[in-house]
Formats: structure tokens, C-alpha cells, sequence
């Protein structure tokens, strides 16, 4: 597509102007005549000389997965013959869910070959996104057209969950450093603990750990070690309906949640066990049977493009299925948004609870918190306090009485989920429950 630059606009307006003055007979007769003549000889030629161009080649690279709410790097390589000095300016097309930031970028060619231009995407929601073609202006080179051309083929990727912010948490629980996250590793109660080893007794070791007899043998004090019991299982229930799309922040209860359900899955996997996940509510997913740290990607793949919907959850139909999955005793984290009119939800805890250990990690919205922090200046400030404290009165009573349902409920604002959890996980883990 040709379409004329603001210098051409400007020289015919001059043409015009000058055919204006020759007509009042300002200029010589013909004058105008001529300057139209020159005018449209050059604008023709100019206009030629941009059409037999041949149109720049372009690539891009960009990784195939790219976090949410994460500014990614993507680089384009433009391949022109161009001569030096020429003008582009190169724009990048991509779909709703990525903002593009720094384009369209204006590209001076030193000399025939390939050059390079950097740009960033933030990606504003999870799931499969992509770009379109690459659109160049080229500035003909009496600078009085414009030639837009395409170029570049479309491409695909995934967005996945906030995976940086993850990878915080597990370099540092990896690197046993877990209280800067805040993950406190409860002590051992002896049940749940597979005998591990004989050892030198160490200053922080209990008196229950001496093996007498060891020591009595080799007349030094010898202690018994213990780690955890290995392959037990782990299902998480990801609720996708209706209440987990409120948000706290730039993410949503659910984001918050499935970010949550990573980390966690990460340690149990670490750990030993086996992992299996199933979203419901609005989008469902199954994702069975997880091994080994490895399997941590297989679980990302599975729920990186699952969205909150506007259906309710069915807490009895996904306490049925899993009761169906799991035949053996199993640690059910179930993961929700609890409101005052889900009546199911103790039922379905309770169905839950007679084969297997129940963590319910309950999302409390941080406004209500925040809304009582607010001072009290009007009448809507204090309706709005009054109302906030009404709500948080009756979900702390609603929460009061799922507690018995459960064997741990944590109740928790967003941004403290993950935290939460693996501190849940520990505590069942280490207390011999599961």
C-alpha cells in the first residue's frame, strides 16, 4: 500500500499555490504550468523508485513460554537491500492479551544487510497468545511516499503463570532458606517418619533420637535419622468458578491460587510424592499422576490456559469424582473462595474427610481487610466499614464452622496463599496425619 507523506503534501500545496499566482498573473504566464509539470514529473518518479524496492524480509525471536505480567524481551531481525540512508519504521501486530511497549521503532539502514530491533510485551492474561506479521513503512527516497509492506510469519505462545515469582520461592526453599518466604519447617513428632540412618549425635538432636544401644556398642553417643514417608499422595481441587474471579491486585483469587497449587506441587514432588490436580467449576482439567521434580512442567502445561468462569462451583460433584480417583488415603487440598450462600461446601468436606486428610485453603479478599484501616469521615465511609465488618464477622463464623469439617483450614489473603499451604503441608506432613 502507497500513501503520501506530508513532504508530498507540502509540494503540492506549493504546486498549487504557484499555479494560483500565475493565474492572477503574479508570475509570468506558463509558470504555473511548468511548476505543476516539475511537481508531477517528480512525485511520478518518486513514486516509481518506491514501488521497485524489494520488500524487506523480517524474523523474530521470542521464547515460546512468557510469564503473566511480566515484561518479555522480543527481538526482530529485518533483512533489507535498501540503500543507505533510508528510512523504516517497523511495528509488530500481536493479539489482545499482549501489550506491545516501544513500537513502532524508526530504523535509519547504515548499509544492505540484517539489522535488529528490540522491543517488550507484558502478556496480561494466561494462555495461548500470538503475533501477526510485521508491518515496515519505507520512506521513498525523495521522501514523498510512504510504502507500508508486510512481512514475517505468525507465531504462537504460551503464557504461563507468574513463573519468576515461583522460582523466588523455590530457589530459596531449595536452598533451605525457607524462612525469608516464610515457611517454617515444624518439628518431627516421630510418626510419619521412615527410619533413614544411623549417625553421631548432633547438639540439636532430642534424647528420643539416641539409639542406646548404638551408642552402649560404639561408646559415643549415636543418634537414629528419620525423613519423611515417601510416596504418599497429594490432589489438588482448584475451584474455577465464579468466586475465584475476584482480584486482589493485577491478579485474579484464582491466579493467586494456581500460583499457590505450583509451589506446593513443587515441595510434595521434591518430597516424594505423587501429585494429581483437577480444576472445577466453570473450566474443568484433570492432570493425574505426577512424579519427580521433572513432572512440575507437565503440571504448567496442564493448567496454564485454564480461566475462572462465571458458573458456581459443584463442591459435591468434585468431592464424588475424587473420592472416585483416589481409592487410597490421600491429602486433598481443596482450594476455594467460600461465600455465605455455599451450603454444599460442608457436605462435600465431610464426604471428603472419611478416607482422606482435608487442607481447605479458604482466599479471603484483602479490600475487606484494607476497608477497615480507612478512617471514618462521612456516612459512606462508615457504611462501608460497617459493611466490611459485617461480611468479615459472618465468614469468620461460616470459617469457624467448616473448621471441624477439615483437618487443617487456613484462611488466608491472596498474597499469602503460598506461604500458607507449604506451612499446612509441613504440618500435616510432619504430624503423622496423612
Amino acid at each position: 500500500m502507497m500513501r503520501p507523506s506530508i513532504v508530498l503534501l507540502g509540494l503540492l500545496a506549493t504546486a498549487f499555490m504557484l499555479s494560483l499566482l500565475a493565474a492572477f498573473q503574479v508570475l509570468p504566464e506558463g509558470a504555473g504550468r511548468i511548476a505543476a509539470g516539475v511537481a508531477l514529473g517528480v512525485v511520478i518518479l518518486d513514486f516509481v523508485l518506491a514501488r521497485s524496492v524489494r520488500v524487506p524480509a523480517a524474523s523474530r525471536r521470542v521464547r515460546g513460554t512468557l510469564p503473566v505480567n511480566r515484561v518479555s524481551e522480543v527481538e526482530l531481525t529485518i533483512r533489507t537491500e535498501l540503500p543507505r540512508g533510508a528510512i523504516v519504521s517497523v511495528d509488530d501486530t500481536t493479539t489482545a492479551g499482549l501489550e506491545r511497549l516501544g513500537l513502532p521503532v524508526q530504523l535509519r539502514i547504515a548499509a544492505a544487510g540484517d539489522h535488529r530491533v528490540t522491543y517488550r510485551v507484558r502478556p496480561l492474561s494466561r494462555g495461548e497468545h500470538g503475533f501477526g506479521e510485521v508491518y515496515m513503512t519505507l520512506t521513498s527516497p525523495l521522501r514523498l511516499w510512504q510504502r507500508i509492506v508486510r512481512a514475517g510469519a505468525p507465531e504462537r505462545v504460551r503464557v504461563y503463570p507468574d513463573f519468576a515469582v515461583i522460582a523466588g520461592y523455590l530457589a530459596l526453599a531449595s536452598d533451605r532458606r525457607t524462612a525469608r518466604v516464610g515457611i517454617k519447617i515444624s518439628p518431627r513428632r516421630g510418626e510419619g517418619l521412615e527410619f533413614h540412618q544411623l549417625r553421631e549425635y548432633r547438639q540439636s538432636d532430642s534424647v528420643r533420637q539416641v539409639d542406646w544401644k548404638a551408642t552402649a556398642r560404639r561408646r559415643r553417643l549415636i543418634s537414629r535419622e528419620y525423613h519423611e514417608e515417601r510416596d504418599q499422595q497429594v490432589l489438588f481441587l482448584l475451584d474455577s468458578g465464579r468466586r475465584m474471579r475476584s482480584r486482589d491486585g493485577e491478579l485474579s483469587h484464582f491466579d493467586h491460587a494456581l500460583n499457590a497449587m505450583l509451589l506446593l506441587a513443587y515441595v510434595a514432588l521434591r518430597q516424594g510424592d505423587e501429585v494429581s490436580a483437577l480444576a472445577f467449576g466453570a473450566n474443568r482439567r484433570w492432570i493425574p499422576h505426577l512424579r519427580g521434580v521433572g513432572a512440575l512442567s507437565r503440571l504448567l502445561n496442564g493448567v496454564y490456559d485454564v480461566h475462572s468462569g462465571p458458573q458456581a462451583a459443584d463442591y459435591i460433584g468434585v468431592a464424588e469424582e475424587a473420592m472416585t480417583r483416589h481409592r487410597k488415603r490421600s491429602l486433598i487440598v481443596l482450594m476455594t473462595n467460600v461465600g455465605e450462600e455455599d451450603h454444599d461446601l460442608a457436605a462435600a468436606l465431610r464426604l471428603l474427610r472419611r478416607r482422606h486428610v482435608v487442607l481447605l485453603a479458604n482466599l479471603r479478599e484483602a479490600a475487606l481487610d484494607a476497608a477497615l484501616n480507612e478512617p471514618v469521615e462521612d456516612l459512606d465511609a462508615a457504611l462501608n466499614y460497617g459493611g466490611a465488618l459485617y461480611h468479615l464477622a459472618r465468614r469468620r463464623a461460616m470459617t469457624q464452622a467448616l473448621r471441624a469439617q477439615v483437618h487443617l483450614l487456613i484462611d488466608a489473603r491472596p498474597a499469602e496463599l503460598p506461604t500458607r499451604v507449604v506451612n499446612g503441608y509441613w504440618q500435616i506432613k510432619r504430624s503423622g496425619t496423612l
